[in-house]
């Protein structure tokens, strides 16, 4: 693959625009340095295999692109060391400071909130890449659909989808869903 010096120098910004970020998204799944390196350098031969469709390099799409062929290496790696992904489980009760909750309705929150984490852990890789776009990032359908290569229609039928599997396995927990 050849570049001209244009596309050279696109690709030199991209890398210095987003190491810190890829750094960090492999860091928090592998929890380790060395292991977060060899991710960061994997994922930027992925992202130069697919430079063609990058189109600006400060760009919440450039962005997600980057961070989500991140993830999905530092994923893979970690299977592949044969290592459990760390839980995100929190250990503080967050937003305590409600006059009107009791610890009682604090924890049972919190129990919720923990066990929707564990359900979207068990989603696919892409669905989880939909919802993170989705809520994360507050991208329309649209710039989903645009930044992960899909149809519109078939993002908004997934996502409706996500969410009725989601509240399926809450509601089948006993947790109370809107």
């Amino acid at each position: 693959m050849k570049f001209d010096k244009t596309a050279q120098q696109r690709f030199t910004d991209l890398y210095k625009r987003y190491y810190k970020l890829m750094y960090h998204v492999a860091f928090e799944v592998l929890h380790n340095r060395v292991t977060t390196e060899d991710v960061v350098h994997t994922s930027c031969v992925r992202v130069l295999e697919h430079f063609s469709q990058v189109s600006a390099i400060d760009s919440p799409q450039t962005r997600n692109f980057v961070a989500i062929i991140t993830k999905r290496i530092a994923l893979t790696e970690c299977s592949r060391m044969k290592r459990e992904v760390p839980a995100d489980v929190p250990t503080e009760l967050e937003n305590f400071d409600d006059p009107h909750e009791t610890p009682v309705v604090a924890v049972e929150r919190r129990d919720a909130q923990t066990a929707l984490l564990m359900e979207i852990r068990r989603l696919g890789a892409e669905d989880q890449d939909i919802l993170m776009l989705k809520y994360d990032n507050k991208f329309t359908v649209v710039q989903i659909a645009q930044t992960l290569n899909m149809d519109a229609q078939v993002v908004k039928k997934r996502l409706q989808r996500i969410r009725a599997r989601l509240k399926s396995a809450l509601e089948e927990k006993g947790y109370d869903t809107i």
